[in-house]
């Protein structure tokens, strides 16, 4: 076995691996998009003699997670697992890190199946947060119950609309940012929030987004809560990244009626489920996804290992 960088005849052998460990579809053109926007972005193969990709790590650092922090994530072909390929990836991602400042790693760890988690506590790795999954079978979900919270805002003089009707600018782009970064400010465990390019290059340059996806509750022509939705078209499913409102306009219902459009979005995009995930400490947001009719998946745990106090 050898450790080596990517080629681009990887790609689909890549693209197989990471939708087989992951649970998820991965496209090839995913891959090259990956790393856009990062100030580090160091992703190696491990390959048999056959040039056959059994295993990646990506190794990442951006301007949010500061000097000396890296996120990595380890994948390792199903059928290749428990055969020293994992533990030769990180300790390659490991001897990059350290010649570049290493203070902490942290990743991204699925409860089901175990090995991942049982991986990263061998070598130190701590949890951190926790992340409950869910997803709503939107081909049998029934709005009725729910279509009055968007009545009802808007007779109190809320509007809803979309970052297409409002038009997908820069300026727009920006207010977005904002609102983002404001109404995410008290979720548990949120931490830096990303910087601007950051942030453009995982929302507006995700193959998944479309303006369409973005909507907005405005007061007196204020930006006040949004539900941000893209729809992946392999696996047809919608993700619901992000809904909030500003604090200054909770417990109205808002919350409901943003979700419940953005469920309406994958109505019209043909998706089959919405999934999304939320912080186990923020408990507003997992009572309207339960009340909405959403169903729990396995977790997922934030993991991290610091190396010095740095």
């Amino acid at each position: 076995m050898m450790i080596r960088n990517i080629k681009p005849e990887d790609y689909a052998q890549l693209a197989e691996l990471l939708s087989l460990s992951r649970g998820r579809p991965f496209s090839i053109e995913q891959l090259k998009k990956a790393g856009r926007g990062l100030k580090i972005w160091h992703t190696q193969v491990a390959v048999q003699d056959n040039n056959c990709v059994v295993g990646t790590y990506a190794l990442s650092q951006g301007e949010s997670d500061g000097h000396g922090r890296y996120q990595l994530h380890i994948d390792v072909h199903p059928d290749q697992q428990r055969q020293g390929i994992g533990t030769a990836l990180y300790q390659d991602a490991v001897q990059f890190a350290q010649t570049n400042g290493l203070s902490s790693l942290y990743t991204y760890v699925g409860e089901r199946p175990p090995g991942g988690l049982n991986f990263a506590r061998k070598r130190g790795f701590v949890s951190t947060r926790q992340a409950m999954h869910s997803e709503l079978d939107v081909t049998a979900f029934d709005e009725r119950p729910f279509a009055h919270y968007i009545q009802d805002n808007e007779a109190n003089g809320y509007t809803f609309t979309s970052l297409t009707k409002l038009g997908d600018t820069q300026e727009n782009r920006h207010k977005l940012y904002e609102l983002n970064k404001t109404c995410s400010a008290d979720i548990p465990g949120r931490g830096p929030f990303f910087t601007f390019a950051e942030y453009c290059q995982r929302r507006f340059e995700s193959h998944a987004y479309t303006p369409n996806g973005v909507i907005l509750a405005l007061k007196d022509e204020q930006w006040i809560g949004m539900s941000a939705a893209t729809y992946h078209q392999t696996g047809n499913f919608v993700f619901n990244e992000m809904t909030g409102v500003l604090p200054t306009h909770r417990r109205r219902g808002l919350a409901v009626a943003l979700k419940l459009l953005a469920i309406r979005f994958a109505q019209t995009m043909g998706a089959t489920v919405v999934r999304t995930f939320n912080d186990a400490e923020n408990t507003g947001m997992l009572t309207v996804n339960r009340r909405l009719g959403y169903q729990f998946l396995p977790s997922s745990y934030t993991m991290e290992l610091k190396f010095n106090d740095a």
